[in-house]
């Protein structure tokens, strides 16, 4: 008989349909990409709309504040200090006022007369006009007084006693100049009482001693002098205050004050603060003095390029003017005010101003980056995948761009992906069932024709055993029907003969029988299975030995099982069985080893032998019905490959299971595990 396909019109469906689904899935997954790509270039273009909307509003906003600023930082010239000081308040990135008279034409006394641009605000502080002490006549007065030669101390109390009466700035003056006397002989307790003798607070602010007419270098001066000497004497926490708070009153003044001070800032102030540790308060007076040199820097570029032009009309629109590309940048916004009759500008701190915009843009800000013309990083994320989104600052900060990192669009996609996600899902888990059913479907096709197979050759071996005893029972039946066996030993040998020839066609009937009945296992029962193996070794020990196969039986005590006791009997003596099978008949010391324990909650049982042993390849296999191992020097004594199928079905009905491993020697060693009862 040839092997048993499916119908070839079936199969060919089959694979028809495998194939529609495939190209089903792949043209679903292009058609996703392609989709994905078209949306990823909507949503992009979408934030690109959103992000310049949100760039417009903001910078409308801005523009509004500067526009209010300017007007009320002009209206009133003299009470400009208090307008900066109120905007200062208000809004975190202003940084400074300045306000100026443009050049006009005036009439006086009939005359017109051109007046060059002048600052209204801020003004040149007060200046002491001294510019050294050789040139203060109650310091020479002093030095001629003692002579060039006399002591330290003595000089220095001259110089503080000939300028007593005289103005504060020479007092101050001539105070710093006798500390300076006093410390080069390391006299600092006297220095500090000789900075004292000025009569000026040493607690006095550099903006209440400008307000009161005092120069703020000469007061800056004798701050660092005293806080000098303080870290010189040891008094290091007073000394280092001093520093601190100078160092934070020369960052607050306006851009003329600050042109002899700014130095101070990094030298000496944060350089010790620094070196004594106080990095916090070095790194807070660092930007403090970078925002104090673009004060400056905007000061002189207001003074230098703005006041010499021909005065603004009326009409111009305020606009921003920026240097970003030196040491200190500033951005100033100016542009006319008082119809016309004054010119004003606000300077601005771009960083924080940046920070203002950033934190309008609560959305996207995880995402949402500052970068100049060039693409350089100025502020805002710095990671989130490359730039996807740019759009310019139209009015404001227009040398700088706004950004999106890729990260807000797959966000963006990823929102979007959920309300379509779920079809996808439909389909894609029908197509994958289809598929699967598809497979299972073939695995089943190639499971029924393997058990087709199995049982047309299980067919042939049981035809072929029945014919073969029974053609030899004919054949002696006929014999002594013609009367060919003369005396009565041959009659009773041949009789003997067909007696065994029936016992072996009834052993053959019986187990076609088992295969082909339903196997009904009875009412479970609590027994032990050492008794089940006990009665196995009994019937089975005689039947090795006789065929010179020593077996070797070790029991453990063991818990009793719940079960079909009949069954397990079978199955130990259908292992018993292989292991005489498949005795390597070769050698002369065939050996069988029994063996049963409690392992946690399973009794094992093991039966291991020195045989022909089982292929690698075949170990998980045999435990199939109709399954043998073919091939030379197989076994002698027949079989239909059912006896291992029985094995693992009792194995399982009682919450076990059959394994088969090398044994000794090339044997074969099969384990069976019953789930015990725990009694």
């Amino acid at each position: 008989m040839g092997k048993m396909h499916p119908p070839p019109r079936r199969r060919w469906f089959l694979w028809a349909l495998a194939s529609a689904l495939i190209a089903l899935t792949v043209m679903s997954a292009w058609r996703t990409l392609a989709l994905r790509d078209e949306l990823r270039s909507q949503v992009a273009s979408q934030l690109e709309g959103q992000l310049q909307d949100r760039v417009s509003a903001w910078e409308e906003g801005i523009f509004t504040q500067l526009n209010d600023a300017l007007e009320i930082a002009a209206s009133n010239p003299a009470d400009s200090w208090l307008a900066q000081a109120q905007i200062r308040q208000r809004e975190a990135w202003f940084d400074s006022l300045y306000a100026w008279r443009p050049q006009r034409v005036v009439s006086v006394r009939g005359q017109l007369r051109e007046e060059p641009a002048e600052f209204v605000f801020p003004l040149e502080p007060p200046s002491e006009g001294l510019d050294n002490f050789t040139r203060v006549d109650c310091l020479r007065k002093a030095t001629e007084e003692v002579g060039n030669d006399a002591d330290v101390e003595v000089l220095a109390e001259a110089n503080l006693r000939a300028c007593k009466k005289e103005p504060i700035a020479v007092r101050m003056f001539a105070a710093s100049q006798s500390a300076v006397l006093l410390a080069r002989q390391k006299k600092y307790e006297q220095a500090i009482l000789a900075l004292d003798s000025s009569g000026v607070d040493p607690g006095v602010s550099l903006r209440f001693g400008i307000q009161r007419g005092l120069d703020p270098y000469r007061l800056s001066i004798q701050r660092l002098q005293r806080a000098d000497y303080l870290l010189k004497l040891g008094r290091n926490a007073e000394g280092l205050a001093v520093y601190e708070d100078t160092g934070t009153e020369i960052a607050s003044l306006d851009a003329p004050e600050l042109d002899d001070l700014v130095q101070y800032l990094r030298r000496p102030i944060i350089r010790e603060l620094r070196s004594h540790g106080k990095k916090e308060a070095a790194s807070r007076l660092e930007s403090a003095a970078a925002q104090s040199e673009r004060r400056l820097r905007a000061w002189e570029e207001i003074g230098q390029r703005i006041l010499p032009r021909p005065p603004s009309r009326a009409t111009e629109a305020p606009r921003f003017i920026y240097d970003q590309y030196s040491d200190t940048p500033f951005l100033l916004f100016y542009g006319p005010v008082r119809n016309g009759e004054m010119g004003a500008a606000l300077q601005l701190d771009q960083p924080l101003l940046i920070a203002d915009f950033l934190a309008t843009m609560r959305r996207y800000r995880q995402h949402l980056v500052v970068t100049d013309a060039k693409g350089n990083w100025v502020a805002g994320a710095r990671t989130g995948g490359p730039i996807s989104v740019q759009v310019p600052f139209s009015q404001t900060l227009t040398h700088l761009r706004v950004g999106l990192r890729q990260g807000a669009v797959d966000e963006s996609v990823a929102r979007l992906d959920n309300q379509w996600a779920l079809p996808l899902v439909v389909i894609a888990v029908f197509v994958i069932l289809g598929l699967l059913a598809l497979v299972a479907q073939l695995r089943a096709d190639q499971r029924q024709e393997q058990l087709l197979i199995r049982q047309r050759e299980f067919t042939a071996r049981v035809t072929h055993e029945l014919k073969t005893p029974l053609a030899g029972i004919r054949v002696i039946a006929e014999n002594i029907e013609f009367g060919v066996y003369k005396t009565a030993q041959e009659q009773r040998d041949n009789a003997r003969a067909i007696v065994r020839e029936a016992d072996r066609l009834a052993q053959r009937v019986d187990e076609i029988l088992t295969v082909a009945k339903e196997r009904k296992p009875p009412e479970p029962t609590l027994f032990d299975p050492e008794e089940a193996a006990l009665e196995a070794i009994e019937d089975w020990g005689p039947r090795l030995q006789h065929a010179g196969v020593q077996l070797h039986a070790d029991l453990h005590p063991v818990e009793s099982i719940r079960g079909d006791y009949a069954a397990v009997r079978d199955a130990i003596a259908c292992l018993l069985d292989n292991t005489l099978k498949y005795r390597n008949e070769s050698r002369t010391d065939s050996q069988v080893w029994f063996s049963m324990k409690q392992d946690g909650s399973h009794v094992v049982i093991e039966v291991s032998d020195n045989g022909i042993g089982v292929p690698a390849a075949m170990r998980r296999s045999i435990f199939e019905k109709f399954v043998r191992v073919e091939g030379p020097h197989r076994g002698t004594a027949g079989g239909h490959g059912l006896g291992l199928a029985l094995v693992k079905d009792v194995a399982k009905q009682h919450g076990g299971s059959a394994e088969c491993w090398e044994g000794v020697d090339g044997g074969a060693r099969f384990v069976v595990r019953l789930s015990s009862s725990g009694t």
